[in-house]
């Protein structure tokens, strides 16, 4: 696929959802393939929005800490209790902004 806009939807939704705890874990626990799709989406859509290396070696970090539970913030039981109460609220929004962002 090209540069047709469904191709970014995609991503960008699988970034979305990739930033979902609510639903990405469920997703992991069940599917790690498509787990693994989401981040690489993520990751795309990370690499477009950022383009300081060092700032992408600093969110891809913490992005391993945050899939795995680990790191300051991510491996604390309430973070891990709280992934399905804590979750973005308007998917929608989220979604917008970021085929806002990569269409820029």
């Amino acid at each position: 696929m090209g540069r047709d806009g469904k191709t970014k939807w995609s991503k960008n939704s699988g970034a979305a959802l990739y930033l979902n705890a609510a639903k990405f874990f469920a997703i992991r626990d069940q599917d790690r393939r498509q787990a693994a799709r989401l981040r690489s989406m993520f990751n795309d859509v990370m690499w477009k929005m950022i383009s300081d290396e060092d700032e992408q070696t600093k969110i891809s970090k913490q992005a391993d800490d945050y899939e795995r539970s680990e790191g300051d913030c991510f491996s604390k039981q309430g973070a891990i209790r709280d992934r399905d109460k804590k979750n973005p609220s308007k998917f929608s929004e989220i979604v917008s902004f970021l085929s806002f962002v990569l269409l820029c």
